[in-house]
């Protein structure tokens, strides 16, 4: 998972304007299938450590790569970015808590 979460720094580094410009796709499209692989990641980890380790919005990780995956149209690009930008930088700092 945190593999996945630091591809999202090279989406991130891209300019923000061209994130939200729906002329050019890329970046969103990028930084959604960062979000799906890395809600896959978290659907393979192990219950028992799933159960072990509430701090984790496991959940929430399952949800979203559910909607991303499934609703083509409509996701709003503010959402990734704010996923992006502040989700997922945050799971990896509780991710890499759990590994110290």
């Amino acid at each position: 998972m945190l593999a996945q979460i630091g591809d999202v720094a090279e989406v991130i580094r891209q300019d923000e304007q061209a994130f939200f410009d729906p002329n050019r796709a890329l970046a969103f499209r990028a930084a959604k299938s960062i979000i799906i692989d890395v809600s896959a990641a978290a659907d393979r980890v192990s219950e028992e450590f799933k159960g072990a380790h509430p701090e984790i919005p496991w959940s929430a990780l399952h949800r979203t790569r559910s909607k991303l995956a499934h609703l083509y149209e409509g996701i709003e690009r503010e959402l990734v970015w704010e996923t992006i930008t502040g989700d997922l930088p945050a799971l990896a700092e509780r991710l890499r808590a759990l590994l110290e």
